[in-house]
């Protein structure tokens, strides 16, 4: 359902972060990886979502660039995310 979500609305930052969490959930990091580098850039509001940024770090950890992780986990912290919960992400450098 979420495939054809995004296939109906391939530009809804939503529908591409919650297609690329489900990839993540079935340990297809690379595929997830492609789905919320467009979630990223098609996040509709000027501040990217923390729960989306959160994400973005999940994912790039999984696919081993940690750097880039932990910079899309400050960004979620930034913007509200729980800071245990992030803060253990980044000190464990995996989701």
């Amino acid at each position: 359902m979420s495939y054809k979500a995004i296939k109906n609305e391939p530009n809804n930052g939503t529908y591409l972060d919650t297609y690329a969490w489900l990839l993540f959930l079935k340990k297809r990091y690379a595929e997830a990886q492609v789905y919320i580098e467009q979630a990223l850039k098609n996040d509709s509001t000027s501040l990217k979502s923390k729960v989306v940024l959160e994400h973005a770090g999940d994912i790039y950890a999984m696919n081993g660039d940690t750097k880039k992780a932990i910079e899309y986990w400050n960004m979620a912290l930034k913007q509200g995310a729980d800071k245990a919960v992030i803060n253990r992400k980044i000190k464990m450098k995996k989701p």
